[in-house]
C-alpha cells in the first residue's frame, strides 16, 4: 500500500501545480512550468521534456503531445543515481556518492557539467538561487559506513565547480524542500523540521519541529505543503514564519 501512496504523491504534484498553471504562472519556476517534484523524485518534467532516472541511466522523452510521448535518448550515468531535481536549465542528480549537475540548455541532450563528491550515502538535493541543499543519511542500503547524518550547503553559483560551504547535523534525514526563506527537512523519527535559511550558508535557524510526523518527502509551494510520511499523505498550509496548519490527511494502512 505504501508503494501506491508514493505513486499518488508523484501524480498529485503535477495535478496540484500543473493543472492550475494559470493561477501559479508568475510564481512557478519558469524552467519547470508543468509541475514541481519532491527531492526523492526519480522523474521530472521541464517544458515539454520528461526526464527519468534509473540507477545508471537517464531517459529523455518528448511529451509535447501528452497522449503520445516519444522516447528520444538514453544518457549513461554513474551507478547509484537516486533522485533528480530541475533548476534554471540544469538537472541536479542525487547519487550515493555525490551530486551530479547536467546542463539542459538543449533539452533533448542533457550534458554533463560537474560532480560534487561526498561520503557514500543516500543523497536527495534541492536548489535555490546559488545554493544546493543536500541531506546525507546513514543506512546500509546506501552503504554509509561512517554513519553520517547531516545537511550540506553547497555553492553552485558556478555549476562547473560546486563546493561545500557548511554542514549541519541531523538525526536520519530523507527528503527536503525549499520555498524562499523556508527549508523543510524530513528527519525521519525526529519529524519534520522547518529552517530559516535567510542567512545561508552562515546560519540556518530551526524555526519549528513537528516530531509527531515521520516525514519522508515534501513539496512546498506558495504556502501549500504536500508531505508524504509513514502515516500517509498530508497537505498543510504554511506561513512565512514556518507555522503550519493541517488541511487534510490520506491515511495509509500498514501491510
Amino acid at each position: 500500500m505504501k508503494t501506491y501512496i508514493y505513486i499518488l504523491f508523484g501524480l498529485i504534484l503535477f495535478a496540484s501545480f500543473g493543472c492550475e498553471a494559470d493561477q501559479f504562472t508568475e510564481s512557478v519556476d519558469a524552467v519547470n512550468p508543468n509541475g514541481k517534484g519532491g527531492s526523492l523524485a526519480r522523474f521530472t518534467v521541464v517544458g515539454d521534456k520528461l526526464y527519468t532516472i534509473d540507477n545508471d541511466q537517464m531517459r529523455v522523452f518528448d511529451i509535447e503531445e501528452n497522449t503520445n510521448p516519444t522516447f528520444e535518448q538514453t544518457v549513461d550515468l554513474i551507478s547509484g543515481v537516486e533522485t533528480v531535481f530541475p533548476y534554471n536549465n540544469y538537472l541536479y542528480l542525487g547519487t550515493q556518492t555525490g551530486m551530479l549537475i547536467y546542463d539542459i540548455s538543449n533539452p533533448s541532450a542533457p550534458a554533463y557539467v560537474s560532480m560534487y563528491e561526498h561520503v557514500q550515502a543516500c543523497d536527495p538535493v534541492v536548489v535555490q538561487d546559488n545554493y544546493a541543499y543536500v541531506t546525507i543519511r546513514s543506512g546500509t542500503t546506501c552503504r554509509n559506513t561512517v554513519q553520517i547524518d547531516q545537511l550540506e550547503v553547497i555553492d553552485v553559483s558556478n555549476p562547473t565547480s560546486p563546493f561545500a560551504l557548511n554542514q549541519y547535523p541531523l538525526e536520519n534525514p530523507y527528503g527536503l524542500g525549499i520555498d524562499n526563506n523556508l527549508l523543510f527537512v524530513c528527519d525521519g523519527n525526529a519529524g519534520l523540521k522547518v529552517f530559516d535559511v535567510t542567512f545561508t550558508p552562515d546560519r540556518i535557524e530551526l524555526l519549528h519541529q513537528f516530531e509527531e510526523i515521520n516525514a519522508k518527502d515534501v513539496i512546498p509551494h506558495n504556502g501549500l505543503l504536500l508531505l508524504i510520511a509513514e502515516e500517509g499523505f498530508y497537505q498543510y498550509q504554511y506561513k512565512t514564519s514556518g507555522e503550519m496548519e493541517l488541511l487534510s490527511l490520506i491515511e495509509v494502512e500498514e501491510e
